[in-house]
């Protein structure tokens, strides 16, 4: 998509909804998983061991082991989640937040230290970032704590009535219901966007709201082969070309959709952690649901990471590592 185009609310967003559309996407969704889930087990850095991995891929007559590299994988992973989700459980527990009901403007430098994707973001020695980091700081305290307040509400109230039987049975992107956490009572704009709140809400409860962080976007725009599916701007709808700025080299510069709405976002890796869980119980290495998009963020961070020097192309970034704790 183009910015110029989004701000307006191209009728590009009406388009990615629709049925038809949808259908496209996971057909190559469906023709591409196995070859990029592949190379994520391959390319796995302390996945496995060196003659366990080139084994598992057949470059040596030993017995492939591919349930052994998937749990090597995903237990490393979810051990790196843990230590970071501690951190958001701290940061947003009820008890701290009801604390500054009585001194609201104590509240930005509290999540500026204490939200690790605030704290990693204002203080990144990043070109791409240094707008979001003048808005930020400009940013009303006392807004923010509202903001967080209705999120992190949101967020304990569905999870409170949460039924994995049901919620596992989710296709649509209204049957989520994450529309609400999109209006302005939740959000900033050119502050606390969508890539903020899920990256939050997703250290909270992993087995409900996906990350759909900067590269989980750029994930899945490689894993449906970079494609436009006949959109009007012939863009995929998975990136933003900015078309309001030019680079250094007058060229525009391209990033991820941070206006693509979360409930389709939802739909699509709902898809790909049964596509994930489908393949790792033929492997003998059934996943456990609460991490259910921490396998899928495992999968498209990774497919992101093979594609680095690509998403450094499209971006014209000063930071090729792409640290995941950006929005």
């Amino acid at each position: 998509m183009y910015r110029s185009e989004a701000i307006d609310k191209a009728r590009e967003f009406e388009l990615i909804h629709r049925s038809e559309h949808i259908v496209k996407v996971e057909e190559l969704i469906d023709k591409n998983f196995n070859s990029y889930f592949e190379m994520v087990l391959r390319t796995a850095k302390d996945a496995t061991t060196p003659d366990d991995l080139a084994a598992a891929w057949n470059k040596t007559e030993a017995t492939p082991d591919k349930g052994k590299a998937i749990r090597a994988l995903f237990s490393k992973r979810i051990e790196e989640y843990r230590k970071e989700s501690e951190k958001y459980c701290n940061a947003f527990d009820e008890e701290n937040l009801e604390g500054f009901m009585f001194d609201e403007n104590a509240f930005k430098g509290y999540l500026t230290r204490e939200c690790p994707v605030i704290t990693h973001s204002f203080y990144a020695k990043a070109e791409e970032l240094k707008e979001w980091q003048i808005a930020y700081a400009t940013s009303s305290s006392v807004e923010l704590l509202e903001i967080f307040n209705n999120l992190i509400q949101f967020s304990n109230d569905y999870a409170a009535s949460f039924n994995e039987s049901e919620y596992s049975q989710y296709q649509r992107a209204e049957e989520f219901g994450f529309d609400k956490i999109e209006d302005e009572n939740y959000g900033i704009v050119g502050v606390i966007g969508m890539g903020i709140k899920a990256i939050t809400i997703y250290h909270l409860f992993p087995n409900i709201f996906p990350k759909r962080g900067k590269l989980d976007l750029f994930g899945m725009y490689f894993l449906t082969d970079r494609s436009h599916f006949r959109l009007p701007t012939k863009t995929s709808e998975f990136i933003m070309v900015n078309d309001k700025a030019n680079g250094k080299e007058g060229v525009y510069k391209v990033d991820q959709n941070y206006w693509y709405p979360y409930g389709l976002f939802t739909a699509y890796a709902m898809k790909l952690y049964c596509k994930i869980a489908s393949y790792c119980e033929k492997q003998g290495a059934p996943l456990n649901p609460h991490y259910r998009y921490v396998y899928v963020n495992t999968f498209l961070e990774g497919i992101s990471r093979h594609h680095k020097e690509d998403i450094q192309t499209l971006t014209r970034s000063s930071n090729p590592q792409y640290p995941a704790s950006y929005f």
